[in-house]
């Protein structure tokens, strides 16, 4: 796999090398102290509005407490998720501050790793994240295109009030935060992290593919609860998650792949109207009402349909290819988009 020539020495050259097997233990401890961070915030306000309007007691003394299934408790969580409140979920996304704040913590602190070897690059930083996030928005409008090309999915006009106007802005500050947060924890830490454990001398040559399989995995494995969640969501995601790491190994920077992550929440979710990974639906721009089925993806959202996996892999095919044909046919200079930064070696 090609990689950026400066990347590669930054990610390779200091800090502590852990061994493969443990990077499960420690990324779960540092996982489960951001999640617990972000709990203490969201614990005030969550159960102020589970107990007062959305009364959940009242709820559940209505259910038969006998008679109650794994499904009943999961539906249950669903019409939980649903039913969230624009300012819940707004702090929910600026709490996420804590999934980027613990684990660039643990790489300088801990693994002693250079803020360079997580992707945070200076030069260009403004204009990798630029470009990520045009990337980012190009792949939902497509996808929201396919779907209604196809007869799956119609979009409207939702009618905006001031109020919602401000509500879409605060969102898309919540997206900058929430995108450059999982893109942290799981390419800039978790993927750096393999790939640094992984560069040994009987492992070097698949250090990279590994890298990006595993963290890409897991990425999906964080999903698997939220609602709506099916085999194909799974594939979605973690083919997703592919996208982001193969390109901040190609770009060298992990900001591009920021950019991506948070234009896709924001066009999905507060432009076209959609569920965000099984999420409710916010306050948005248009309203996009879809088909249940396996195309457009049904209560998880285009994330767990076959238009996403369409587009996904294609541009993840591109971002593969496209060095190469650069390298190969321009031969360009360092400092020229995809050229000579790009390394063979592995």
């Amino acid at each position: 796999m090609y990689i950026d020539g400066e990347f590669k020495k930054a990610a390779l050259s200091q800090g502590r090398k852990l061994h493969p097997w443990l990077n499960a233990p420690i990324f779960a401890l540092v996982f489960t102290i951001a999640e617990d961070l972000m709990a203490l915030v969201l614990a005030g306000p969550l159960i102020y509005w589970m107990l007062t309007v959305y009364d959940l007691p009242g709820r559940i003394m209505s259910m038969d407490m006998l008679n109650m299934t794994a499904d009943t408790v999961r539906d249950l969580t669903a019409e939980i998720m649903n039913s969230l409140p624009d300012w819940l979920m707004l702090v929910m996304l600026f709490a996420t501050v804590f999934e980027l704040a613990v684990p660039v913590f643990y790489c300088r602190v801990i693994e002693k790793r250079p803020l360079c070897s997580m992707g945070m690059t200076k030069k260009g930083a403004v204009r990798s994240y630029l470009t990520g996030y045009l990337i980012g928005a190009a792949m939902i409008g497509a996808v929201v295109g396919i779907s209604v090309l196809f007869g799956q999915s119609r979009v409207g006009f939702s009618g905006l009030t001031g109020g919602a106007l401000l509500t879409i802005g605060l969102y898309f500050l919540g997206y900058l935060i929430q995108g450059a947060a999982e893109e942290f924890l799981c390419r800039g830490y978790l993927m750096i992290s393999l790939y640094r454990s992984f560069n040994r001398k009987e492992e070097k040559k698949y250090a990279a593919p590994l890298a990006v399989i595993i963290s890409s995995l897991v990425f999906s494995l964080l999903h698997v609860m939220n609602p709506g969640f099916t085999p194909l969501a799974f594939l979605n995601t973690a083919l997703f998650g592919a996208l982001a790491g193969v390109y901040v190994f190609r770009t060298g920077s992990i900001w591009g792949a920021c950019g991506i992550h948070a234009a896709w929440n924001f066009f999905l979710g507060n432009v076209f109207g959609v569920s965000v990974s099984g999420t409710g639906v916010a306050a948005s721009v248009f309203r996009t009402e879809s088909a249940a089925s396996a195309l457009s993806g049904g209560q998880y959202g285009f994330e767990g349909g076959w238009f996403d996996f369409a587009v996904t892999a294609f541009v993840l095919g591109l971002v593969l290819f496209l060095p190469r044909v650069f390298k190969k046919q321009n031969g360009a200079a360092p400092d020229e988009p995809y050229g000579g930064g790009w390394s063979e070696e592995q």
